[in-house]
């Protein structure tokens, strides 16, 4: 069976260098986006790595609080219950899939290198669908809110947020967390690959390492 590895993660900054992912999740579905399997995570804080307030005002964590650690693993542990779970659930052939993969992709590997864990990912395509809804809205297949950039020219969001609302295809629970957004992509990519008649066939940008 072929199976996509939608995923998102949230993290404590900008920089993988010095700063971590807290949550993650992963969703499994078949290549007509029923779900299969979720893997839904928290990292606990790595003592030498920063937190960022401004981050952490975005996606609403508080990784040093009770209800955060509460089940949460050390990044160690993490990685290896993901390696299980991408044990668990590769088809025949298998793709992994993000909102601006290359952010995730980076902290993921960066994770690895730290932990000096074998990466069992290095070989993947991580594979993009921000240049596939920019495509479409600048299209005007999705009409998003109008924003104004850094030069002052106004442009149509590619933000999966504002996608989302486009399209009415949030997920239940709170935005910014890593599964909400997870489970919202796959619904704005149906969403979307309806409106563009299924044309793009899977075919994304790969960010391959």
């Amino acid at each position: 069976m072929k199976k996509l590895f939608w995923f998102d993660t949230e993290t404590s900054g900008t920089d993988p260098k010095k700063h971590q992912i807290l949550t993650l999740a992963i969703v499994v579905t078949d290549t007509n986006y029923q779900i299969l399997d979720i893997l839904d995570i928290k990292i606990k804080p790595v003592f030498y790595l920063e937190m960022d307030p401004g981050a952490l005002a975005i996606n609403g964590l508080n990784p040093t609080s009770q209800e955060f650690l509460e089940g949460a693993l050390t990044e160690l542990e993490a990685l290896n219950s993901i390696e299980q779970f991408y044990i668990k659930n590769q088809g025949s052939e298998h793709k992994f899939i993000g909102h601006n993969v290359k952010f995730d992709q980076e902290f993921l590997f960066e994770a690895f290198a730290r932990n000096q864990y074998s990466n069992f990912l290095s070989n993947e395509y991580f594979l993009d669908t921000l240049p596939y809804f920019r495509k479409l809205v600048k299209q005007g297949l999705i009409k998003t809110v109008i924003l104004k950039a850094r030069n002052g020219l106004d442009y149509a969001s590619s933000k999966l947020v504002h996608l989302a609302e486009a399209l009415k295809t949030q997920a239940e629970g709170m935005a910014h967390t890593a599964l909400t957004d997870t489970l919202t992509l796959v619904n704005t990519y149906r969403a979307a690959a309806f409106l563009d008649n299924g044309s793009n066939n899977f075919i994304f940008y790969s960010t391959k390492k």
